[in-house]
């Protein structure tokens, strides 16, 4: 039900994709990535409330979260934070996923966003110029996170915020 999850999140059919989902999550209700990825399909069909209750479900099924080899934990957290717009709580679980686990194409711009957003210039910039220093080929035009939104203001919120930042096209 994730994989199939995953397929329709990729066509863009975010209702399906939230309903296999939680079909998955009615077989392993106690199964913390399952109730990881649920809140991950929530923030991306626009229910970030949701999606930020299951993740912190999904973190309380699995307390040593942080001491795993994955930064899905905290990443979807901060997408979801973002998502809802709890801007400073989307740095907090960026900042832990990054300093954890190194700077990724996934999790640094929605740090880089958020700071865009609070108005935090120098801390966004640094951040979009961390990142293109670890993935000097990253650009918005393929970078393919930003266009899971089911909501284009979602998207354009985000992709917005990371222009300002002075992330390529």
């Amino acid at each position: 039900y994730m994989a199939l999850a995953s397929v329709y999140l990729q066509l863009g059919k975010h209702e399906d994709a939230h309903a296999a989902a939680n079909r998955a999550a009615a077989i392993l209700p106690g199964d913390s990535e399952t109730i990881l990825y649920l809140g991950y399909y929530l923030n991306w069909g626009g229910r970030a409330e949701e999606a930020i209750t299951a993740i912190k479900k999904s973190r309380e099924l699995n307390p040593m979260y942080l001491y795993g080899g994955w930064p899905g934990y905290l990443g979807f957290m901060g997408q979801a934070c973002f998502t809802a717009g709890l801007y400073e709580e989307s740095i907090s679980n960026m900042k832990k996923a990054i300093e954890r686990f190194g700077s990724s194409a996934v999790w640094d711009p929605f740090l880089i966003a958020s700071y865009t957003i609070l108005g935090r210039k120098e801390e966004a910039e640094g951040s979009a110029q961390q990142l293109l220093k670890a993935i000097p080929t990253f650009s918005l035009s393929s970078w393919k996170y930003g266009r899971l939104y089911k909501s284009s203001e979602d998207s354009e919120r985000l992709y917005e915020a990371l222009r300002k930042a002075g992330l390529p096209e």
